[in-house]
């Protein structure tokens, strides 16, 4: 959700039963183990009370367990539109970002954009692109009769990456310090340009094993067996 909302009360503008609606929607998505991101407001510098009037970024009951995210300048520091640093979970790419030539659709798309909400549509689609790495690792020990060990990516690591829990952790390892408290920019370029130099000189090769291990390597370094056990556990709740 790379938006937000400003819950208003006033007479001209009450819209307090659309923020209830609202509410109940990422509530009933959380409830569901669904993968949530949103974007900060982007109101700058303020004070809680304010934050809190924003949604779905201050969604009570549920902050918890949503990704809020945030905005990153090229330097890697936080972008000062953001507001309160400490209420977001991970910053990634939001100033003057450009879309790819290939994927350029309308005029407009020339402009570079900026801006949490860019941020958000990143965080969602590096998520995605965790997924698939799962599953894909997941399919390659199947086909190798690994399926029932523990140790390897399995239909389990599967399910488990899809929970809030487990997808924090891998955004965790991808970050620069693994700590969020300390730094919440998530450094993709690093943590995939090793396995990047590989995939590229085995697709020269064209060495289908080679890039199914490697795959299946960068899986299980995203999802830990206690994150796998801990979402198994809670699906079986």
């Amino acid at each position: 959700m790379s938006w937000t909302v400003q819950k208003t009360n006033d007479e001209e503008n009450d819209n307090t039963e659309d923020i209830k609606r609202l509410e109940t929607a990422i509530k009933s998505a959380v409830d569901q183990k669904r993968l949530v991101f949103c974007s900060a407001p982007d109101i700058g510098s303020t004070n809680r009370e304010v934050l809190d009037t924003y949604y779905p970024f201050s969604c009570p009951g549920v902050s918890d367990s949503i990704f809020k995210i945030g905005a990153a300048k090229a330097d890697g520091s936080m972008h000062s539109w953001v507001g309160a640093p400490s209420s977001v979970d991970f910053i990634l790419p939001g100033h003057n970002v450009e879309i790819r030539e290939e994927d350029k659709i309308h005029e407009q798309d020339d402009i570079p954009k900026t801006g949490s909400s860019v941020a958000t549509a990143l965080a969602a689609g590096l998520a995605a692109l965790i997924i698939h790495c799962v599953r894909l690792g997941a399919i390659y020990n199947f086909y190798n009769g690994k399926s029932n060990d523990p140790t390897v990516v399995n239909k389990s690591s599967v399910v488990a990456i899809k929970q809030f829990a487990a997808m924090r952790e891998a955004f965790l390892k991808i970050s620069s310090s693994g700590d969020k408290d300390k730094d919440r920019r998530i450094e993709v370029e690093s943590f995939f340009d090793g396995p990047g130099k590989v995939l590229n000189a085995v697709y020269e090769k064209d060495d289908a094993k080679q890039k199914w291990t490697q795959i299946t390597d960068i899986a299980r370094d995203l999802i830990s067996s206690k994150a796998v056990a801990k979402a198994v556990a809670i699906q079986r709740h």
